[in-house]
C-alpha cells in the first residue's frame, strides 16, 4: 500500500517547470514553465497533445475543477486565463498585478487567488456546452468592450478583495467546509469565512522566515506551511501550531498531503523528497525504495484533490506521476548487507500483542525487528543482531514452548537462542546450544510435538533432536535421493513433509518417524509443500507450472496451472483463506484455491523471494529477498477481493462525477463485490460428476433457465439495494452477446442494465482449467455498463 511511479515524463519544457494541475475526467496533466506555456501530456501514453498559448509571462500556477470543467491559469503578467478542457481560451482577467497561487473553495463554488498581499475572490459560472462553444469562439478578456460581453458568458465574477498580507502570498487553500487559508512571505496566516471574509484572522510570525507553501490536510483538517527556516508546521482551523517537523536543513521549496496513504511529502532545495507521518516521525527510509524517491530531483510537489495521484516536477524539467498501489510494500526493511534467505515472525507468552520478526541471511547474522509501539505506527526498526553463524542462514523457526529461536545455516551447524537472554558463546554451556550431525547445509527447521525439533538438509537426512537435552534421538537416512531443500510440519496430525530435486513429495510420521504417503504426479521437481489447515490438504508446486493439492491419503484433488516458471516460496494464510506464492519473475500472487481465482498480486522485490510470512493482528505479510530487503505488505480485506489489477482498470475507467463527488479510501479499497446470492447462482447451475464431466449442454440450458426463472425477482431487489447499479462483465470482450441462445439465459435484470452470469460462459466454453481461471479474471470484478435498450 504505497504509491509506485507511474509515468515520467523527460524534458516537458524548454525552461523551468513551475506548476502542474490534472484534469481526472480526461487523464491529462497539465504544465506551466517560465516560457509561458501550457502544455497539456497524456498521463497513460506520456505523449504531448496540445501547447496553450495565453501568457506573457511565467505562469505561477494551474488549477482544474471537475465541477466546472475548466482550466484556470495564473501568471506573473497580472492575467487569469480560463480554459475549456479542449485548450480554448474562455475568459482572461486582469487582476492588478502578479498572480502567484490559486486555489478552488468546492462549497461556494469559488476561485481563491493571491497577489502582492491581496487575495481575490471568483465566483464561477458553469458554463452548458454551448455557451462554452460561443465563449470559446469570442475569447472574451476583461479588457473587451462591455457591450461585446454578454454577463451571462462569464465564468469568472469578481465577487471581494482582501487586502490581507504585507508581502506576497505564496499559497492559499480551502476546507471542506469553506474556510479560506492565505499564507506569505510576511511570515503570517490568515483564515477567512467564506462568507465574510474580510473579517480575517491574522496570526503573525508562525515561521521564523518567509512561507512558501501551503497544503491542506483533508483528514485531520489541519492546515501545513513549509518556510525558508527550514520547518514545516501543522497548524489547528483555530491558529493553533499541533506539531513542527524539524531537520529538513534547507527551504522548502515543495509539500502536499496524500491522502492515499495519510502521510505529508515534504521536498527543498536539496531536491529529495521527504515522507512524514503525522502520527510518528519520518518515514521517507521505509518507502523510498518503493516510490523511488532518490532516483528524482524533485523540487514540487502537487496532490491531485479526491484522488490517488500526485505529480512531481524535477529540477531537470521532468513530469513524475505517483500512483497509489494498494498491492505495494508499505515498508521495505533494509538492515542486512547480503541475501535475506528466512524469516519467521514470534510472538512471546510474556507479550503476545508484540510481534516481533527475526530476519537471517547470506551475511550470517539473525536480525530482531519490532515495532516501534511509542511512534504508534506500522514502523519496525532492527534491534539486535545475533552473530554466530560462520555462512549463510538458511532457515529459522520459533519454539513458543521452550521460547528458542533456532536457526540452520550453510555451516553445517544447528544453533539455538534463548529469548529470555541473548547467548554468551564465550560460556561453557554455549557448546549445548550448538547442534552439529549434518554433513550438508541445513535448508528446513520445524519444532514438532513434545519438544522434539527435525531438520532436514543437503546431506538427503532427516535428523530429529530433544530440546530439552540438545542431543540426537534419531535420524532418517537418505530420505530422499538428492538433496532436500524444503521441509513443513502439520501439527493437527503429526507428519512431516519434504521434497527434493524430484518431482514427489514424501510425508512422513513425526513420531514413528517412518515414511507414510508419496504424492506423485508432477512431470518436473517439486519446488515448495506446504499444510493448507483450511482445506485440511497439501499444497504443492513444480517446475511445470502447476500448484497441486493432495488429500492426506496422497489422491490428487486439484490442478491450477499458471505462468510464472518456478515457485521459490509459498505461504498459507489461514486468516483469509488465501495461498501465497512467490515466483521467479519475482512477484507475489495471492491465489484463492476455492475459487481458482488470483485475489491479489505484489510487485516491488528486485530479486527473487525466498520467504513469506505474516503478522495478522496487523494484517501484514511480510517477505524476505536476495534483494536485501524485508517487504511489508497489506493482506487483502477478504479472500473475495479482486486482483488489484482489475480494480485498479475499474477505476481508472469509472467517469467523474460533474458534481465531484468524493470517494473515499475506504471506497477504493473496498470496491463493490458481487452479492453472495448472485455468487451461489453458479455452483446451483453447472454441476460436475466425479470423473470432472459436465452434463449435456441441453440440460444445463434447461436447468439454467428454470433456476433464473425462480431468482430472477430475489436477484433483482438485492442488485436494486446496491449502491451504484454496475456490470460484472464485459461481455462484449469474449463475444457472449453474439449467442442470443446463451444471451437468453444469462441475463437477468438489474436497474438500468443487466447482470451477465458466469455459467453462461462455463456452458459455451466448458469447464476446464484454463477457461476458468480466464473467466475468473475477467468476468468477476470488471465493471460496464450495457445500452439499455438491449434486449435479449
Amino acid at each position: 500500500m504505497a504509491l509506485e511511479v507511474k509515468k515520467v515524463i523527460n524534458e516537458a519544457h524548454e525552461q523551468p517547470i513551475m506548476c502542474v494541475a490534472y484534469n481526472k475526467m480526461r487523464k491529462e496533466i497539465f504544465s506551466g514553465a517560465q516560457d509561458g506555456l501550457i502544455k497539456v501530456w497524456d498521463g497513460e501514453s506520456g505523449k504531448l497533445l496540445r501547447t496553450q498559448v495565453g501568457h506573457k509571462g511565467w505562469v505561477s500556477d494551474l488549477l482544474f475543477t471537475v465541477y466546472s470543467k475548466m482550466l484556470f491559469s495564473s501568471s506573473v503578467d497580472g492575467n487569469i486565463v480560463v480554459w475549456n478542457d479542449r485548450g480554448k481560451e474562455l475568459q482572461s482577467v486582469e487582476f492588478g498585478g502578479a498572480v502567484f497561487c490559486l486555489a478552488w473553495n468546492h462549497k461556494r463554488k469559488q476561485l481563491v487567488v493571491g497577489g502582492n498581499g491581496v487575495i481575490q475572490i471568483y465566483r464561477v459560472t458553469k458554463l452548458d456546452q454551448y455557451e462554452m462553444t460561443i465563449s470559446a469562439g469570442r475569447g472574451y478578456s476583461s479588457a473587451s468592450p462591455a457591450s461585446e460581453v454578454h454577463e451571462s458568458f462569464k465564468v469568472l465574477k469578481l465577487h471581494t478583495q482582501v487586502k490581507s498580507h504585507t508581502d506576497l502570498v505564496r499559497g492559499v487553500c480551502c476546507s471542506d467546509s469553506g474556510k479560506i487559508f492565505s499564507a506569505g512571505y510576511d511570515k503570517c496566516i490568515c483564515m477567512y469565512e467564506s462568507e465574510k471574509p474580510k473579517n480575517f484572522t491574522k496570526y503573525e510570525k508562525c515561521h521564523e522566515g518567509a512561507i512558501c507553501s501551503v497544503a491542506f490536510d483533508t483528514d485531520n483538517n489541519w492546515l501545513i506551511t513549509g518556510s525558508y527556516d527550514g520547518t514545516v508546521k501543522i497548524w489547528s482551523q483555530e491558529g493553533r501550531c499541533l506539531d513542527v517537523f524539524h531537520g529538513l536543513s534547507d527551504t522548502v521549496t515543495g509539500l502536499c498531503y496524500v491522502n492515499s496513504t495519510k502521510t505529508y511529502w515534504i521536498t527543498g532545495k536539496s531536491r529529495k523528497v521527504v515522507a512524514y507521518d503525522p502520527c510518528s516521525a519520518n518515514i521517507t527510509a521505509f518507502i523510498k525504495d518503493t516510490s523511488r524517491f532518490d532516483e528524482f530531483s524533485i523540487h514540487k510537489l502537487h496532490q491531485v484533490p479526491q484522488s490517488d495521484l500526485v505529480v512531481g516536477i524535477t529540477a531537470h524539467r521532468q513530469l513524475v506521476l505517483w500512483r497509489y498501489n494498494p498491492a505495494a510494500a508499505f515498508r521495505v526493511l533494509n538492515a542486512h548487507r547480503d541475501w535475506v534467505e528466512s524469516l519467521v515472525v514470534v510472538h512471546r507468552r510474556e507479550d503476545p500483542s508484540a510481534a516481533q520478526v527475526f530476519s537471517a541471511g547470506s551475511d550470517g547474522l539473525i536480525l530482531r525487528w519490532i515495532p516501534n509501539s511509542a511512534l504508534n505506527t506500522d514502523l519496525y526498526t532492527c534491534q539486535e543482531e545475533l552473530p554466530g553463524h560462520e555462512g549463510s542462514v538458511l532457515c529459522v523457526v520459533y519454539s513458543e514452548e521452550m521460547d528458542l529461536l533456532i536457526s540452520g545455516s550453510e555451516d553445517l551447524t544447528i544453533r539455538i537462542w534463548n529469548l529470555g537472554g541473548k547467548v554468551d558463546l564465550e560460556n561453557e554451556n554455549a557448546e549445548l546450544n550448538v547442534l552439529l550431525g549434518h554433513e550438508g547445509r541445513i535448508t528446513g527447521l520445524v519444532c514438532c510435538s513434545d519438544q522434539v525439533l527435525a531438520s532436514a538438509s543437503h546431506d538427503k537426512t532427516i535428523r530429529f533432536w530433544d530440546l530439552h537435552t540438545r542431543h540426537e534421538i534419531d535420524v532418517i537416512e537418505r530420505a530422499h535421493d538428492t538433496p532436500i531443500h524444503m521441509l513443513e510440519y502439520c501439527d493437527t496430525r503429526e507428519e512431516l513433509a519434504t521434497c527434493a530435486s524430484e518431482p514427489v513429495v514424501k510425508i512422513w510420521c513425526a513420531y514413528k518417524h517412518s515414511l507414510k504417503v508419496v504424492l506423485s504426479g508432477h512431470k518436473a521437481d517439486v519446488t515448495q509443500v506446504r499444510w493448507c489447515a483450511f482445506r485440511e490438504c497439501w499444497v504443492t508446486a513444480a517446475d511445470d507450472e502447476t500448484l497441486c493439492t493432495w488429500d492426506v491419503e496422497g489422491t490428487l484433488l486439484q490442478t491450477i496451472y499458471y505462468r510464472g516458471e518456478s515457485v521459490t516460496a509459498m505461504y498459507v494464510d489461514l486468516k483469509n483463506e488465501l495461498l501465497l506464492v512467490a515466483m521467479l519473475d519475482r512477484a507475489i500472487r495471492a491465489f484463492d484455491l476455492e475459487r481458482e481465482e488470483l485475489v491479489r498480486k505484489y510487485t516491488g522485490h528486485t530479486d527473487l523471494v525466498r520467504q513469506i510470512c505474516q503478522v495478522e493482528e496487523k494484517s501484514q505479510y511480510l517477505s524476505c529477498s536476495w534483494d536485501k530487503s524485508i517487504r511489508v505488505w497489506f493482506t487483502p480485506k477478504g479472500k473475495h477481493q479482486p486482483s488489484d489489477k482489475v480494480a485498479t482498470d475499474v477505476a481508472a475507467s469509472e467517469e467523474v462525477d460533474d458534481s465531484e463527488t468524493f470517494t473515499s479510501n475506504y471506497e477504493r479499497e473496498h470496491p463493490l463485490v458481487q452479492p453472495r446470492a448472485l455468487r451461489a447462482a453458479p455452483t446451483q447451475i453447472l454441476k460436475l460428476t466425479k470423473a470432472g464431466a459436465k452434463t449435456s449442454k441441453q440440460e444445463q440450458l434447461a436447468a439454467a433457465e428454470k433456476e433464473h426463472e425462480s431468482q430472477n425477482q430475489n436477484q433483482a431487489n438485492i442488485a436494486g439495494n446496491c449502491r451504484d447499479k454496475r456490470i460484472f462483465l464485459a461481455a462484449d470482450e469474449i463475444g457472449l452477446l453474439k449467442d442470443s441462445e446463451l444471451s437468453h439465459v444469462s441475463m437477468t435484470m438489474y436497474g438500468k442494465g443487466f447482470i451477465i452470469c458466469i455459467e453462461s460462459i462455463l456452458l459455451k466454453f466448458g469447464a476446464t482449467q484454463e477457461t476458468r481461471a480466464q473467466i475468473a479474471r475477467i468476468a468477476t470484478y470488471t465493471e460496464w455498463w450495457l445500452k439499455q435498450s438491449f434486449s435479449p
